[in-house]
């Protein structure tokens, strides 16, 4: 048996209407999903998806390289989510490939990606996304 609980959404923005009350936004305007109230190139709708704080520009989902090991990436990972890391050899056209997923955790941490192709091909562009891509 499973439980699921859906969350009121009475705008239709894609935020939660707690959600958006908790971070002061307002539950009857579907154009607040699309802002980004604290400059963080995430909107405010994304940033409900990805568990982050639309009020912190500090709090976002953003992989990024180590400057000391070009083979690892790093992204700050929300308790309860799960992710997926993906990559493509070219930025117009190419499909993304899945990197790595990684489960869900009760816990805020840190996440460590290795991407050992060794050698590393001249072009390679990565994201990561939740909720995870499948298959699971």
């Amino acid at each position: 048996t499973v439980q699921l609980t859906v969350l009121v959404d009475f705008d239709g923005d894609g935020m939660a209407d707690t959600w958006e009350v908790q971070y002061g936004f307002n539950t009857n305007n579907v154009a607040d999903g699309a802002l980004d109230f604290d400059n963080d190139k995430m909107s405010n709708r994304d940033e409900y998806a990805a568990g982050t704080n639309p009020t912190d520009p500090t709090s976002l989902l953003k992989l990024s390289t180590v400057a000391t090991n070009a083979a690892l990436l790093q992204f700050v990972a929300q308790s309860n989510f799960a992710y997926t890391v993906q990559y493509r050899t070219n930025f117009t056209n190419a499909s993304w490939n899945t990197l790595t997923n990684i489960g869900a955790q009760p816990s805020v941490r840190t996440v460590d990606v290795n991407n050992l192709l060794i050698p590393l091909p001249d072009e390679r562009y990565y994201r990561v996304v939740t909720p995870q891509a499948g298959p699971f």
